[in-house]
Formats: structure tokens, C-alpha cells, sequence
């Protein structure tokens, strides 16, 4: 699905050369999100492609795609299904979730010279949002997200994902992006000052429009 506008990933696009080892992606409510997911394939196919490898953990939300099936399952892309039932065509249910993520913790750390990404989505859930059949999950999974962003843990870049106004107060981050309605941006450097004035041209225009059609 497109959500139409045009969406900058900004510091998105050179995260893997940026230097930046614990990356936090802050999420807002809004299009941007969709947008984001939208553009995340050739953004995922592109580390790929220039040799990462990239490892996340799968688990059932109601109203988040942690993986789109845009994705699909490329050489590289290494899916560890804790709980998804309606992800199964990507990757299989782990018999064991947590041995799973010991599994993933053990590869992504492993000295042999391979560069490794990992991706944490609503890290900051982690182990509040896990009960029912997920139950047991959220704490595991905290213990191997604090692991992996501790200093010096082995994987050349974490990336983290949350919806709250800051990361959980049990890891630390070396840098945050924020991913807005148009673009993604520096928390410390803020909005591209010239796609804000792009945005407030057309925002006037549309409202002129508006007033052409409908004297509004």
C-alpha cells in the first residue's frame, strides 16, 4: 500500500557507513510510519546486497508489521519467529522461542569478521506488552536486547524501534532519529529546514486550492 507524498529517509539511507553502532528509531504516530515501512525494502535489500547480514525477531502485535512480506526471506535476512502465527510463510515457529533467541544472540555476536546488523522493533516493550500465548517471551527478549546493545557486544549496528517520547531507560543509544510524517531526522539536529519549507509551500497551496474549489 502507498500512502502517497514524498518520504525522506534522511540518516536512514547511510546508516551502515555512518559510524553509528546503537541506532534508536523513534516512532510517531502517524503516516510516517507506513511511509517508512513502504520504503523499507530496498532499504533492507540494499544492506543485503552489499554483503550485511540482517537478524530480527518476529513476534505477534495487533496493530504493528514488524517485517513486511515485501521483504521476503532473501539470502541474509535471518527471521527468528518467536510467536507470529500470521508470519509463518516467512519464517517457522520456533519449538523454542527463547532457545531461538539465545540462537540469534550467539550468531550476531560471533567474532568471524562477517558484518552483522540487528534489528529490535518496540524495544521499549519489552517484556510489558507479552502475555497471553506470548507469555515468557518479554523478558528473553530483554535480556538479549540488553546484550546486544551493551558496549562492545558484537554486532556492527542495533537498530531499535519505539513509540515512546524516549528509549527504555535500560539501554543506551549512540544516536536517535525520529521518524516524522515527511521524513526521518536527527532528534539533536531536527526537521531538514528546507523540506519544512517545502512542506509549508504546499501545505498553502493545497489551502488555496481548497478555497478555489470549495470557497473554503
Amino acid at each position: 500500500m502507498a500512502y502517497g507524498r514524498d518520504f525522506h529517509l534522511g540518516p536512514l539511507r547511510g546508516l551502515t557507513t555512518a559510524g553509528h553502532r546503537r541506532v534508536l528509531l523513534r516512532l510517531r504516530n502517524g503516516f510516517g510510519v507506513y511511509r517508512l515501512v513502504d520504503r523499507s525494502t530496498a532499504l533492507v535489500h540494499g544492506m543485503l546486497a552489499d554483503g550485511w547480514e540482517l537478524h530480527v525477531p518476529l513476534f505477534h502485535t495487533e496493530d504493528t508489521v514488524i517485517v513486511p512480506r515485501a521483504w521476503g526471506t532473501p539470502s541474509g535476512l535471518h527471521l527468528y519467529n518467536l510467536s507470529d502465527v500470521f508470519a509463518t510463510d516467512l519464517a517457522p515457529l520456533a519449538a523454542d522461542p527463547v532457545a531461538a533467541l539465545r540462537d540469534m544472540v550467539r550468531a550476531v555476536t560471533a567474532d568471524d569478521g562477517v558484518e552483522r546488523a540487528v534489528y529490535l522493533p518496540h524495544v521499549d516493550a519489552y517484556p510489558e506488552w507479552f502475555h497471553g500465548h506470548q507469555e515468557g517471551i518479554g523478558a528473553p527478549l530483554r535480556e538479549a536486547a540488553e546484550t546486544l546493545l551493551a558496549d562492545d557486544s558484537g554486532p556492527r549496528l542495533v537498530i531499535a524501534t519505539t513509540f515512546a517520547a524516549a528509549g527504555p531507560d535500560w539501554a543506551q543509544f549512540d544516536r536517535v532519529l525520529v521518524v516524522g510524517d515527511d521524513e526521518v531526522f536527527d532528534e539533536r539536529s531536527g526537521p531538514d529546514p528546507e523540506l519544512a519549507r517545502a512542506r509549508r509551500l504546499r501545505a498553502e497551496r493545497e489551502r488555496d486550492e481548497r478555497r478555489r474549489l470549495f470557497g473554503l
